[in-house]
């Protein structure tokens, strides 16, 4: 009868041990995305962030008189409509992220579909001699990667595919020829 009652005691710490574990594990990811996204927040010039180990730069040149604030906001739409968050906006500017870094980590980022990943869009409007040109970069937002191959860069590849094919839609077809192709760790590959 003791020995029964033993047991039932070190189950209950088991699991407690367990959830530690797992709390802590939440703990440390909540912090990594609030600090990612404070880096966001207080750059003064966006583009200076730097690019995640998968990123893409695409430009749209958009017609004369284009108010730059005016785009972003259809940009800011376009993609919330996909499911983004705004973390700044500030003018001609924006910061927005896709997917939960912390969910994709604690279920497997094997386990998510692509779409789901965490991603950073940064947009600006440059206004020069009354042309609009639109940039806008996408980074993975994962964080720290270990044992990350082709497969990593083919799911952001899908991802940033159909975040382009959704702006397409708002606001017409890129610059996507002459923009900067799918980058991975120095490696590059056509983003088609």
């Amino acid at each position: 009868m003791l020995k029964f009652n033993l047991q039932i005691t070190f189950l209950p710490l088991y699991a407690i041990i367990f959830l530690v574990v797992v709390g802590l594990c939440y703990v440390l990811f909540l912090i990594g995305r609030k600090a990612s996204q404070a880096k966001a927040e207080k750059a003064q010039n966006i583009f200076s962030l730097k690019p995640g180990a998968v990123s893409q730069e695409i430009t749209w040149k958009l017609p004369p008189g284009s108010d730059g604030a005016g785009v972003i906001g259809r940009l800011i739409t376009a993609l919330q409509r996909q499911g983004a968050r705004v973390i700044r906006k500030e003018g001609s500017q924006a910061v927005l992220y896709f997917g939960s870094r912390i969910k994709v980590k604690m279920l497997g980022i094997r386990f998510t579909d692509p779409v789901n990943w965490p991603a950073r869009v940064l947009a600006r409007a440059e206004v020069e001699d009354n042309a609009t040109t639109l940039r806008v970069r996408l980074d993975e937002d994962y964080g720290f990667q270990m044992f990350m191959g082709s497969w990593f860069q083919d799911g952001y590849g899908k991802l940033f595919n159909a975040v382009v094919e959704n702006l397409e839609k708002e606001l017409g077809t890129s610059g996507r020829a002459s923009s900067h192709p799918l980058q991975f760790s120095g490696i590059s590959s056509n983003a088609s």
